[in-house]
């Protein structure tokens, strides 16, 4: 009787709201993970945020919601505000909305200093814009120009707008590469045979909406008409694009949807036609949360076949990781120890290139509050990731007869 009330209570606000033409957002949406399976066979999957006690907590807008409730599932649905994101987010620092966070203009200005302050080591350049004209950067490090025989590593963050701490990686591991040049005759040694590409925000219109206007915001800003926005950019590439309605949606309202067609985004277009031009030998990708690296294949459970290379590797990047905090990071193959998901930047780069391609999880992983990791983790997530990512850039290095050449 109380869960009939309170659906009744949320279907009559979200009336009086659509009747001010208010959008409320979406809602978190609980149910038993028998009855997740069962709608997900007849519409597809939704953003999981965490399994606790043989229930799925789910992100759904009001019309997934009411698809559930037709279908005769039971579920619980919470209704988030836009304005306060979610009844489970930590309070941010006073100094701004994004607190001790970088916007999309603090991220500019970062990259721009570094570069300004380092100028035969880094070079800011411009890889493409985003849906709403945003610069999507790229720091090159390792001289101020691409040395095509050098192996090309590339460090990318904020595919999902909501992912904050995702751009904060990249951007520490920029920093502290280049101020360590100098006195670091590891770091050197790295930098001296390497190429570097950090693009640590590669969602500028949707990190920007997420920081603004609703926390929760995944996608990023193309209008899909009807008053539907946004497009999932870690579902738009290329490879197996579109394979199924499991690991992706063609539904524009469904937070995985994958665009209307492969690379139709401008900022998943700019790194595909950048890493054509400039080969990636390996890549990183940030996400949050889970405490996971992930790697190939997402779209299938078939091992890919490099599988065994890329446990080894990942099992090395996670005890060096480990050393600094103790936080342990999992690892596995990401349609194994995830979900399945089609069009994501793992299988492409490793489909198409045929290069190593991580996704790392931040953490936590698992917690009520999901992407809202707080300002004191900053630090101690950078740090812990930093030889992680040396480990990884070391794998490139040391393989003398160059990666390419083993597929």
């Amino acid at each position: 009787m109380k869960r009939i009330f309170f659906l009744m209570l949320t279907l009559l606000a979200f009336v009086f709201l659509s009747a001010f033409n208010f959008n409320p957002g979406p809602l978190i949406l609980s149910m038993s993970l028998d009855d997740y399976r069962h709608f997900q066979e007849h519409f597809g999957p939704l953003d999981r945020l965490f399994i606790r006690n043989g229930r799925g907590f789910f992100i759904a807008d009001i019309p997934l919601r009411n698809q559930a409730g037709e279908f005769g599932l039971a579920y619980e649905a919470y209704l988030l505000s836009p304005d306060t994101a979610s009844p489970f987010s930590p309070a941010l620092s006073k100094r701004s909305s994004n607190g001790a966070f970088h916007s999309y203009l603090e991220t500019e200005a970062v990259l721009q200093d570094l570069a300004d302050r380092h100028p035969g080591l880094a070079r800011k350049i411009e890889i493409g814009r985003s849906v709403e004209g945003r610069r999507i950067s790229a720091l090159c490090i390792g001289s101020s120009h691409m040395h095509e025989e050098r192996p090309n590593i590339y460090i990318l963050g904020c595919h999902h707008a909501r992912e904050w701490i995702s751009v904060e990686v990249p951007l520490d591991f920029a920093s502290y590469l280049l101020e360590a040049y100098d006195t670091d005759a590891d770091v050197r040694h790295r930098l001296d045979n390497t190429n570097i590409i950090i693009i640590p925000l590669v969602n500028p219109d949707g990190l920007e909406y997420s920081i603004r206007r609703y926390r929760y915001w995944r996608k990023n800003r193309r209008h899909n008409g009807n008053g539907i926005w946004g497009v999932d950019l870690n579902r738009n590439y290329g490879y197996k694009w579109g394979l199924d309605s499991v690991g992706s949606s063609p539904h524009p309202i469904s937070p995985i949807f994958r665009g209307f067609s492969p690379f139709s985004e401008p900022e998943t277009a700019a790194l595909r036609d950048y890493m054509h031009f400039h080969r990636p030998s390996g890549v990183i990708t940030y996400h949050n949360f889970s405490q996971v690296i992930l790697y190939p294949w997402g779209h299938t459970l078939e091992p890919a076949p490099h599988n065994h290379e890329m446990r080894e590797l990942a099992a090395r990047m996670s005890d060096a990781m480990e050393e600094v905090n103790g936080r342990r990071y999992d690892y596995g193959s990401a349609s194994e120890s995830f979900y399945l998901a089609n069009g994501n930047t793992d299988d492409w780069v490793y489909g198409e290139f045929g290069a190593f391609c991580f996704t790392i999880e931040l953490p936590p992983p698992e917690q009520i509050g999901h992407f809202f990791t707080d300002e004191s983790e900053i630090v101690p997530i950078c740090r812990e990731n930093r030889p992680g990512l040396l480990t990884f850039i070391d794998y490139f290095i040391n393989w003398e007869s160059g990666f390419n050449s083993k597929l």
